[in-house]
């Protein structure tokens, strides 16, 4: 009963998270980042994820400063790696023509910019907790079963180049699900992608991920607004 509610939980989430980016228009759109009831839907149901499949109350409420410290630390190498992630895409650029074109709307009040802050804050911890928590174990899972039917045994522990075949699969989805914004944001989000993932299994955890992921979010529409 548990396999199966597993099973259609992770059917739902593909139909309604994963595969809805792939099916937008790619032609020129204005980007509207204003915080919406489905961007805070969204978030609700990341908080769920987060506590079913992360949260430890000896891991979180236990306060110990140096690891405090030490995770201030990694949030900012994170967010390092993603600038020079960034970087390349700027690089990137110079070769690739994009025939998207996208006008970003921003608001002229403080209203208006805690509302995009708010969206940022939500949007980068549901895809933190989509696509670095859930859809990788499930696709791990998924995968393990039909490679160990194949070879009846488990062999994916055993293969570390098995092993990678889900995670590539998975950073590959996070970054073609921002095709529709063109060329250059789907290998920028596929750079964000390998570093976000790396810190999600280095650490255990995808806050690191999550606040860095927040930051350069906050940081890249600055660049764009000034």
């Amino acid at each position: 009963m548990r396999k199966c509610f597993l099973c259609i939980e992770f059917l739902l989430v593909c139909a309604f998270f994963i595969l809805p980016p792939f099916f937008q228009n790619s032609s020129s759109q204005n980007i509207n980042f204003t915080f919406s009831i489905f961007v805070g839907i969204n978030f609700l149901y990341a908080l769920i994820l987060f506590f079913r499949f992360e949260f430890c109350k000896e891991k979180f409420l236990n306060v110990d400063w140096l690891k405090f410290f030490l995770t201030v630390g990694k949030i900012f190498l994170c967010f390092g790696f993603l600038l020079l992630g960034f970087c390349f895409s700027l690089i990137a650029n110079f070769f690739v023509k994009e025939s998207v074109q996208n006008n970003l709307i921003v608001p002229s009040s403080f209203a208006g910019i805690f509302l995009i802050v708010a969206n940022f804050l939500c949007s980068s911890f549901f895809e933190e907790a989509i696509y670095r928590l859930y859809f990788p174990m499930c696709v791990k899972k998924i995968f393990g079963f039909i490679v160990a039917k194949c070879f009846k045994k488990k062999v994916l522990s055993q293969n570390k180049i098995l092993a990678f075949i889900p995670e590539i699969f998975c950073i590959l989805v996070f970054a073609f699900s921002h095709f529709y914004l063109g060329i250059i944001p789907v290998l920028n989000a596929l750079v964000g992608g390998i570093i976000l993932r790396f810190f999600a299994c280095k650490n255990k955890t995808i806050l690191i991920g999550f606040v860095s992921h927040f930051l350069y979010n906050c940081f890249i529409f600055a660049l764009n607004v000034l």
